[in-house]
């Protein structure tokens, strides 16, 4: 099921989005930064589990350390806020992925990239999640597997605006949501290694 993307990036443009990240991150708060770090590590962690090629972790990789690149756009009074949310301020928030498409699209990271920055918060069914499209639209398997790892990793973290939520509370979410929200696949992946998945997001 996850074989067969076009990930393909050759040294030059792996090399050029080392550059850029570095670029890109002195823009992220701390937060973001390190959040962003550890959904890497689990993507790949679950994509190396997935059989996935070499060509594609490289995709894999590049999008889910660039997955929330778009945040660098959204006033830090926002990112930095410490009481819950108004619809407001996620009303901005949930343009970071068009940003960070944006910024991908600028720097010319291919589009395996793009579309992990871009979709990372749509659901796997094209039901659900932003940015919306007058079209169905569901996500790839690269994307599939950095929205697993992201949510994972942001609903156990504390947050400014709130504490992390429980292991227990975490696992339900998914189960719940799996075949709609989020990847049966992946999901799963995860389930069968959670012990290391915690392990690597440092919990």
């Amino acid at each position: 099921m996850f074989g067969g993307c076009s990930a393909k990036m050759n040294n030059d443009q792996l090399n050029e989005t080392i550059i850029f990240s570095f670029e890109v991150f002195l823009g992220l708060d701390n937060l973001t930064l390190m959040h962003s770090q550890r959904v890497q590590k689990l993507a790949l962690f679950l994509g190396k589990t997935m059989k996935l090629t070499s060509d594609e972790l490289n995709a894999l990789g590049v999008g889910a350390l660039l997955h929330d690149v778009g945040k660098q756009y959204i006033p830090q009074e926002i990112l930095q806020k410490h009481t819950p949310l108004s619809p407001s301020d996620w009303d901005s928030i949930h343009k970071h992925p068009i940003h960070g498409w944006a910024y991908a699209n600028r720097v010319g990271l291919n589009d395996n990239v793009k579309n992990i920055i871009l979709n990372h918060h749509l659901w796997y069914n094209g039901e659900g999640g932003y940015p919306r499209t007058d079209s169905l639209v569901t996500p790839g398997p690269l994307t599939q597997i950095t929205s697993v790892a992201d949510v994972f990793d942001a609903t156990l973290d504390d947050r400014l605006y709130r504490p992390g939520l429980p292991l227990r509370s975490v696992v339900s979410y998914l189960e719940e949501q799996s075949g709609s929200q989020f990847s049966p696949d992946v999901v799963k992946t995860l389930f069968d290694h959670l012990s290391k998945a915690l392990q690597i997001i440092g919990k």
